[in-house]
């Protein structure tokens, strides 16, 4: 896959990856994002403070299997488990293939929110902050090293499948641009009076799968919220991004 076609560059991912596992009982924000019925279901969250991600939970549809679905239960559980285990400041997912589980979902936690990936100027610029969080390194990924129970690839651990979903994310150039706003130099982004042309996310091939990369966009966001929030700002130690090695 040559890298014009990916949506975010993984060479520079890999340099960013190797933190710890987030901690239980840390503030997060979680992403949500998958088909019941083919490709992929994941959970994805971030550490507030820290920006370190980690893919949580990753349900994946065999390469060689046609008729497959994800078992609701095995997600009511890992979405229960994650509540319990970390103090999930926000949880983004996007709800059109799990509707009555994330309603329910809902009805259970108040921190649940609706965040349609379908809608192309929000994802856009979502787009947009996740690659500029990856260019300056305010974003990093734990080495997850438990095994992928929900990957078709034998033997791959957590962490490399979180990666492969990120390296799968193909972009889709599109007519939305950003504010056009000038960087230290004076200089308009991109040298276009728009500024920088934005992008959809889309497959690189059939089978390469993104799912993870998709819910970890509304997680981040989900992190940029919390930064902004004071009054979770005045309950942390400290907001400030900060890289762990």
């Amino acid at each position: 896959v040559t890298g014009d076609k990916q949506a975010f560059d993984l060479d520079v991912v890999r340099d960013l990856s190797g933190m710890p596992k987030i901690p239980f009982g840390r503030t997060v924000a979680a992403g949500f994002d998958g088909a019941r019925f083919k490709d992929s279901t994941a959970i994805v969250i971030t550490d507030i403070e820290t920006g370190v991600q980690q893919l949580y939970a990753l349900w994946e549809r065999p390469l060689d299997v046609e008729e497959w679905e994800v078992d609701p239960l095995e997600v009511d559980a890992a979405v229960d488990t994650l509540m319990f285990t970390y103090n999930v400041w926000r949880w983004n997912g996007d709800p059109p293939h799990w509707l009555e589980s994330h309603a329910t979902w809902a009805g259970k936690y108040p921190q649940v929110e609706e965040w349609f990936t379908h809608r192309a100027r929000a994802m856009a610029f979502a787009n947009r902050d996740y690659q500029d969080s990856i260019r300056d390194g305010s974003i990093s990924f734990a080495d997850d090293d438990t095994p992928a129970l929900g990957s078709p690839i034998p033997g791959e651990t957590m962490g490399d499948a979180f990666l492969r979903h990120i390296g799968n994310a193909g972009k889709r150039m599109v007519n939305i641009y950003d504010s056009g706003d000038e960087n230290e130099a004076g200089e308009v982004a991109e040298h276009n009076n728009r500024g920088r042309q934005l992008f959809l996310l889309e497959k690189l091939h059939e089978t390469r799968k993104f799912d993870a990369c998709r819910a970890a966009i509304p997680s981040w966001q989900g992190r940029v919220d919390a930064l902004r929030d004071e009054k979770l700002n005045a309950t942390t130690t400290s907001t400030r991004v900060r890289r762990l090695r």
